[in-house]
């Protein structure tokens, strides 16, 4: 970090006709005083504002005395007296900046002069915007590369939280809510496209006032937020898309369980495998992870803490005794070290090591170069003894924080290793504290083993553990804590491979194991949300575009409870709510998502209009409509999405429109058109919908029963996207094809086995409307985007 220098004094006044006016280059238009000090904005003539750079210093003048001519009353020397100085914290459009330094009694005022300082030190900068910001053009459902123009003067490294503001549910998709660097990937949304309309449409058309909203920030909190506003290109040609790519996997072999966690600069999570200790790499926005690739010789013999530093993992080998140090590119640099019963490590920001070591006594210290340079603390008890430290933290000052489960207290010491002050952590005695940490918003956080957060102050310490969202789980005792740059805060549960993170203010923003994801039947929506149905506890999970669970529906059917034998479900492409097909209450149950609490149901049994005798299958369109399939009347059911009955169609036969064992339904997104599978004929049925007139028209069918492409077995999943396109996944077949069926003939565009897949049989389909495509087979859930 960069301190500010005193100057008295910023030009030479050597001789009269030199004066600091002629140095002035611009001035001060306005001023603005916040909680974070005076805010000026700045305008300079062309040549100067083309050479300034965010971050650098100017100086402000205010008006001094002046000499004239006695004879012609011409200024022939000016004095002007320096005010203040700013940072500059915006050069592109607008120059902005915030008052760093002011004279005693001096304000800044508006009209006075500015005088860059490109060679003056500066304080710590914030990022800040080099470039104006594009309309980022992208075509419908393509997978695009964000990269917002901010950089740090000073070379911090920057982290960024991602947002999307636009229409709920057809804004496209994040592939991570942050990321090192100032990079996102951008899932683009569709339009929705007529089932009747040509194969190729062209023309450029605006997303409805999309914007992707990037939060950038350096390590000290500072941060600037860019706006990038989208506009959409229409699909040309939908059989040049290409083949489906993975982009995310969860849950069996892939959400190994972590004692440890810890973030890189490039917003990747590196964690220790429980287990085997394994080094393992998880990618932003908790997309996949791996083991890092090491010889059998060169893996921990028995790790217990790790620590990130530039491209640098230090890893405490207690096996070895020794802290070993690896590249992010799978190679071991050096080790360095001797310990005795070393438990934790932290890494200051000039290098300096601490090593929680009881055996030794305390705290190690270890020069950056890795040489010993001392221990902390004592073994014993009292207020600068340790009885069994745990854990140690460092704060951006480099001040350190030393837990000690034994005494229940935490040592902390300056920057210069002197002790400070001892705090004690209260609770039950037998809730041990297991690690500590520090967060800028909050300070101090001590883990304790039950999952609680405590955050310990001079005036003593605060349960804010926020409650846990409702995902029928129980994390299990907690192991340790880890705070990004953000100031998120995730903890490691590893006895039952769960993760638990929150926000910032310590708000709980979901749970992660792959011990939840055991639903049979799935649903997706427009947002990057999924939904998982378990139908024996009628326990609906509801995940964030992530992967965590972040709430569920509790509708258990034992004793009264809301689902009875539960067969399909489906989500508003808008994620406004939920529908659950229910054969044995003969009807349809609406879950608002917006307000949980509002519940209800469509249907009765009989045979009337708005009644059911079995209801298998729903479906849902962009105007809240549902369809439902009730396999033994042989028709469907069009409903509002307040549950109004619209209108039916279908029937029991053997003709080309006709039902004999219909089990799937599909509907497209606009409405106008509907797909029902039926298992007799192993065929796809198109009905073209007129939703003014309430009639369907049967259009033609596909499919037919076979191995070869194009035909079908046994469909246990089917889809329409917003572009039109079917997919169905068979599990007699072991494939998913995707069928171009917008008009009278049914055309093959893709067919991928799931084995080639990675998920083996996959046993269930979740479609968003945007054609990211979630194969499902026991825990294990695998993303597929064009």
């Amino acid at each position: 970090m960069r301190h500010l220098v005193a100057v008295s004094s910023l030009l030479s006044l050597a001789v009269a006709s030199t004066s600091a006016a002629d140095a002035v280059s611009g001035i001060v238009e306005q001023v603005q005083d916040d909680d974070g000090g005076a805010r000026v904005t700045l305008r300079f003539d062309a040549q100067s504002a083309a050479t300034l750079v965010a971050g650098e210093m100017v100086a402000l003048y205010a008006p001094g005395t002046v000499e004239k001519h006695p004879l012609t009353g011409q200024v022939i020397i000016s004095r002007p007296v320096l005010a203040a100085k700013a940072q500059l914290t915006q050069v592109v459009g607008v120059i902005n900046g915030v008052v760093r330094w002011t004279a005693a009694n001096a304000k800044v005022a508006s009209g006075m002069d500015a005088v860059p300082l490109p060679r003056e030190a500066a304080p710590n900068a914030p990022p800040a915007l080099t470039a104006t910001v594009p309309t980022l053009s992208a075509t419908h459902g393509a997978a695009i590369t964000v990269q917002v123009p901010v950089s740090d003067w000073d070379k911090d490294p920057l982290i960024s939280a991602w947002r999307l503001e636009g229409p709920a549910g057809n804004s496209g998709r994040l592939l991570a809510h942050s990321s090192g660097g100032t990079a996102v990937t951008w899932l683009a949304p569709v339009m929705a496209a007529s089932s009747t309309s040509a194969s190729s449409t062209t023309g450029t058309t605006e997303a409805n006032g999309i914007t992707i909203v990037g939060s950038v920030r350096d390590p000290l909190g500072q941060e600037v937020v860019v706006r990038v506003p989208v506009s959409l290109t229409a699909v040309r040609d939908l059989t040049k898309r290409g083949p489906l790519k993975p982009f995310a996997r969860w849950g069996q072999g892939v959400e190994v369980a972590a004692t440890q966690l810890a973030r890189d600069t490039a917003g990747a999570w590196w964690g220790l495998a429980a287990e085997s200790g394994a080094l393992l790499r998880i990618t932003p926005g908790w997309l996949s992870s791996e083991s890092l690739a090491l010889p059998l010789e060169q893996l921990p013999k028995r790790a217990v803490a790790l620590a990130v530093r530039g491209d640098e993992l230090h890893v405490l080998d207690a096996g070895k005794r020794t802290v070993v140090v690896y590249g992010t590119d799978s190679t071991v640099r050096r080790s360095y070290g001797l310990f005795d019963t070393p438990t934790d490590l932290a890494i200051a920001p000039d290098g300096t090591t601490f090593i929680a070591d009881q055996g030794a006594g305390g705290v190690e210290v270890i020069e950056p170069d890795g040489a010993y340079r001392g221990r902390l603390g004592r073994a014993g008890t009292g207020r600068d003894a340790f009885q069994q430290v745990v854990a140690v933290a460092v704060d951006r000052a480099g001040a350190l924080y030393a837990l000690d489960a034994g005494q229940r207290s935490v040592i902390q010491y300056d920057r210069f290793q002197r002790r400070v002050a001892t705090f004690d952590v209260p609770g039950d005695t037998k809730d041990l504290p297991v690690d500590i940490a520090i967060q800028p918003q909050r300070g101090m956080l001590i883990l304790l083993a039950s999952g609680r957060l405590l955050a310990v102050s001079a005036n003593g310490a605060t349960d804010v553990t926020a409650p846990l969202p409702d995902v029928g789980i129980d994390p299990g005792p907690a192991r340790s804590l880890v705070i990004d740059q953000l100031g998120e805060v995730i903890t490691c549960h590893p006895e039952r491979a769960t993760f638990v993170r929150f926000t910032p203010d310590l708000k709980c923003a979901g749970v992660r194991s792959e011990r939840m994801r055991t639903q049979s039947l799935w649903a997706a929506d427009g947002a990057g949300r999924s939904y998982g149905l378990d139908p024996d506890t009628g326990l609906v999970s509801i995940y964030d575009g992530e992967g965590w669970a972040v709430g569920r529906v509790d509708a258990e059917a034992k004793g009264g409870g809301l689902f009875g034998s539960t067969l399909s479900l489906a989500a508003d492409p808008a994620g406004r709510r939920l529908w659950v097909s229910d054969s044995s209450k003969h009807g349809v149950h609406r879950i608002e998502l917006v307000e949980t609490a509002n519940l209800g149901f469509v249907g009765s049994p009989g045979e009337n209009n708005g009644q059911f005798q079995e209801a298998v299958c729903v479906s849902s369109d962009e105007a809240g409509r549902v369809y439902v399939l009730d396999a033994d009347q042989y028709r469907v059911q069009v409903f509002a999405a307040n549950g109004t009955f619209l209108f039916a169609f279908g029937q029991r036969g053997k003709g080309l429109a006709d039902f004999n064992d219909p089990t799937l339904i599909a509907a497209s997104a606009t409405g106008d058109a509907c797909y029902v599978y039926d298992a007799w004929s192993n065929q796809v049925k198109k009905f073209a919908l007129d939703q003014t007139a309430k009639i369907a028209v049967h259009v033609s069918n596909g499919g037919g029963k076979g191995s070869e492409p194009g035909q079908l077995r046994k469909v246990i999943g089917l889809g329409c996207d917003r572009l039109g396109l079917l997919y169905a996944l068979d599990a007699s077949r072991e494939d998913l094809q995707v069928f171009d069926f917008r008009h009278k003939s049914c055309a093959l565009l893709l067919a991928m086995k799931t084995a080639d897949a990675g998920v083996g049989k996959a046993t269930a389909l979740a479609l968003a409307p945007d054609g990211q495509v979630g194969l499902v087979a026991g825990t294990k859930v695998t993303w597929w985007r064009w």
